[in-house]
């Protein structure tokens, strides 16, 4: 699921963005993320970019390859999605993802 959300999260991006940030992004600890890119580095989902101004910093951007599994998945998730929300009431999904964002504003204040 992380390489979903990690490849996903780097698509939904306008600019590349570094292993900080996106471990920021997703809640999880940098440390834990190295494994992560690296595996993806490896199945080449991702790319790891050293930008010249800082050659500290390791931006990350998703492959050809990587834009054709993300496609891929997205398609099958929002017809799923679809499929699962299709006899809720659009009022009731208005009400219950306002209630999530709020849970979501809430825990980044914590």
């Amino acid at each position: 699921m992380n390489s979903w959300l990690a490849i996903a999260t780097l698509a939904s991006e306008s600019a590349p963005i570094t292993q900080k940030a996106l471990a920021q992004v997703l809640g999880l600890e940098e440390a834990s993320m190295v494994p992560l890119i690296d595996r993806l580095v490896t199945q080449r989902l991702i790319e790891r970019l050293q930008p010249e101004e800082d050659r500290r910093k390791r931006l990350l951007i998703v492959t050809a390859e990587g834009w054709a599994v993300f496609d891929k998945v997205k398609v099958e998730a929002d017809r799923l999605r679809d499929e699962l929300l299709m006899n809720i009431d659009r009022s009731e999904l208005a009400i219950a993802q306002r209630v999530l964002q709020q849970l979501l504003d809430k825990t980044g204040t914590l």
